[in-house]
């Protein structure tokens, strides 16, 4: 859920429609985006909106049977139009299979006041960064990430989840 200032509402997305959806303080809900150039087992995972631009920025995640997706999409807040989306790379150092596990998973997205944008990747245990020029790059990798997911094997597969700049 992200809270679009400029409009006075909040924006969710859905966990199985290719869609998000605002809603007001009186409870009043609206489809502001249905997507259906996404796959058909994307999953909305962490949203924010950049003030600045004035666009919705969203984490896509997909579920089996198809295979892997892990993006980051952009969307006018004005316009409701698709402004971009980029697939994030995976870390070619930590190949997430050597964990038994098995996906990337984009978690949640943050935005710093010079417009970079900052995704989590809860699977990966890494930060993903997208700067300006829009080039999408692996950030920042650390063991607290999987500090305590190690210590239970059902949370072995959970880091980092939540971003705010």
């Amino acid at each position: 859920m992200a809270r679009d200032p400029s409009a006075y509402h909040f924006i969710v997305g859905s966990m199985n429609q290719r869609s998000f959806h605002s809603f007001s303080n009186s409870g009043v809900i609206e489809t502001i985006v249905s997507d259906l150039t996404l796959p058909e087992n994307v999953i909305v995972l962490g949203l924010t909106v950049d003030s600045t631009k004035k666009c919705l920025l969203a984490c896509l995640h997909s579920v089996a049977p198809l295979p892997p997706f892990n993006a980051l999409v952009a969307y006018d807040l004005r316009t409701h139009r698709r402004l971009f989306q980029f697939y994030l790379p995976s870390d070619p150092d930590f190949p997430i299979f050597y964990i038994g596990y098995g996906l990337d998973v984009t978690n949640d997205v943050a935005v710093d006041f010079k417009g970079n944008t900052y995704v989590t990747n809860s699977v990966g245990n890494f930060i993903w960064k997208v700067d300006e020029d829009n080039e999408a790059a692996i950030f920042s990798r650390c063991p607290a990430f999987t500090r305590w997911a190690r210590c239970l094997r059902l949370m072995r597969t959970m880091g980092q989840r939540g971003l705010f700049c």
